[in-house]
């Protein structure tokens, strides 16, 4: 079940490990393993799912595109996303539970 945005909020956020990116015609598939933040990091809460989302859904990113902050499309990184879980996402959820958007969450590695 999606996260639902606080009363006011426009979206709620969820922190995940996103990977195993599959293009399936316009859409692309990932799998999605949620993280629990404490001190400073963040750990898998154990619990995996998948999205199917528009090739196009808008990403922020900043490492992935080498160190530069960018606004790319989800297309653009399936050759990164598919691997095993390595880039680490805030998801970002209306509330109707669609995904608006990915942001690389590049300060866990800071």
């Amino acid at each position: 079940m999606p996260p639902t945005p606080a009363p006011g909020a426009e979206y709620a956020e969820e922190l995940a490990y996103v990977y195993d990116a599959v293009a399936e015609g316009d859409t692309v598939q990932v799998t999605v393993e949620p993280l629990r933040t404490a001190r400073g990091g963040a750990t898998p809460t154990g619990e995996v799912h998948t999205l199917t989302l528009p090739r196009g859904t808008p990403v922020e990113a900043r490492r992935l595109s080498g160190g530069n902050p960018a606004d790319l499309r989800l297309d653009e990184l399936l050759d990164r996303l598919a691997a095993g879980r390595k880039w680490a996402f805030a998801i970002d959820y209306d509330g109707e539970g669609r995904v608006h958007s990915l942001r690389e969450a590049y300060w866990l590695g800071d």
